[in-house]
């Protein structure tokens, strides 16, 4: 979806119809920022019912942020689109033209941005998740464990993106670059998704 048809207009079955069809985008980076999207709004929810029986002004912060992220997400959900299609865009050009291969590169490295953003994201969500998950009613705990189960989801295919472009990439030191923020995001969101379903499960008993 472009910025003029945002990802938030759509309905859920016209995503997946267009997800399922044989047009270049969306794909698994939009994809992957709509699971972040969804596990945001589950954190949502566990707020909302933990607000109903106490409103520890704790989780009025963890909300304000968990919508702030969800935003970001489906935001993001677009950038990837367009980052992809200023890729082909690139590729598409004249092999002639003495700008192709640095707009390649440059095309690269932005889609490879987009998906870098994400997980940085989802980390931001699973540190919330984490404070959330102590504050949860016990009967939807789990729910804050599923959430945190799809942010790690949704790292994992935004950083699978990211290699898919260093794949094509040139640029030594932006590989570099890039190649030690994913593996730092990666690391970290494996710390903090068992962070949370520690919690979680202590918090069923």
């Amino acid at each position: 979806m472009s910025g003029s048809d945002p990802l938030s207009e759509r309905t859920i079955t016209a995503y997946l119809d267009r997800l399922s069809s044989a047009d270049p985008a969306p794909g698994g980076g939009s994809a992957a920022a709509l699971t972040a999207a969804l596990a945001a709004s589950l954190g949502l929810m566990v707020v909302a019912v933990g607000r109903e029986r106490g409103d520890d002004p704790r989780l009025s912060e963890i909300a304000e942020r968990l919508r702030d992220l969800r935003a970001s997400f489906l935001k993001l959900a677009c950038e990837d689109e367009e980052a992809f299609g200023n890729v082909l865009a690139s590729y598409r050009l004249p092999k002639g033209d003495p700008n192709r291969e640095g707009l390649i590169e440059h095309a690269l490295q932005e889609a490879a941005r987009v998906p870098i953003r994400l997980a940085e994201g989802c980390i931001d969500l699973l540190h919330r998740l984490v404070e959330l998950a102590p504050l949860s009613p016990r009967q939807i705990a789990s729910d804050v464990g599923a959430a945190s189960h799809l942010a790690r989801a949704a790292i994992s295919s935004a950083l699978l993106n990211v290699n898919a472009n260093i794949a094509y990439m040139h640029d030594e030191a932006a590989i570099a670059e890039l190649e030690d923020e994913r593996a730092r995001l990666a690391n970290l969101g494996i710390e903090l998704a068992e962070r949370a379903a520690s919690i979680v499960i202590e918090r069923i008993g």
